[in-house]
């Protein structure tokens, strides 16, 4: 039988490292997500290279000029990450931070108990402008066969082919795909902060 590590588990380089296994929090054994209590730019990609085969549940959101795919264990884990950490992708800080929660909080929660709708998505939308959109959100299983107009049109504008999820092979072949995406986008995204500041 397998057993989660310690809570704070690191590579090499110190930083998380996401097993899919959910952290804990020893001192009061309530169960974390690995990016949990990690600051930002140390775990900004963490949700992005994943293994949508194993985090089901995705999303992307956009400031117009960068779009960021990423991939989530459950429906706690996705509302967590939008919560806290996807306002500081986009630049929100201290009382910026601060004064979007509330907002974010009453259509998240909805989300948590009725899960992913359209009508949250705009909602979440309304909340977040103009700072930043959440373009989609939905299961591995409509993305990898483009099984929605939004999947479908990122998917051919990436030059990917949709696939069956039940096709181990070209699910793997498409994780690959989004995680070089990924790694590529970021490198542009680096360079475009670089240059701004």
């Amino acid at each position: 039988m397998l057993t989660p590590p310690a809570h704070g588990c690191l590579d090499r380089g110190g930083r998380p490292v996401d097993n899919g296994w959910p952290s804990f929090n020893d001192q009061y054994g309530v169960i974390m997500h690995a990016w949990e209590g990690q600051n930002f730019t140390d775990v900004a990609l963490l949700p992005q290279r994943r293994d949508p085969r194993r985090f089901q549940l995705g999303c992307a959101t956009t400031n117009g000029q960068h779009l960021v795919l990423q991939w989530f264990r459950n429906m706690p884990e996705i509302t967590q990450w939008l919560r806290r950490m996807e306002p500081q992708r986009w630049g929100l800080r201290g009382a910026d931070l601060i004064a979007i929660k509330p907002s974010l909080e009453a259509v998240l929660t909805e989300v948590d108990v009725h899960g992913l709708s359209e009508t949250s998505r705009q909602a979440h939308n309304a909340a977040a402008e103009p700072h930043y959109s959440l373009v989609w959100w939905g299961d591995f299983t409509t993305f990898a066969a483009g099984g929605d107009t939004w999947s479908r049109q990122f998917l051919e504008n990436s030059g990917i082919t949709p696939v069956s999820d039940a096709d181990n092979q070209a699910a793997k072949e498409l994780h690959e795909a989004l995680r070089a995406r990924a790694e590529a986008e970021n490198q542009i995204w680096l360079a475009r902060q670089a240059s701004s500041s």
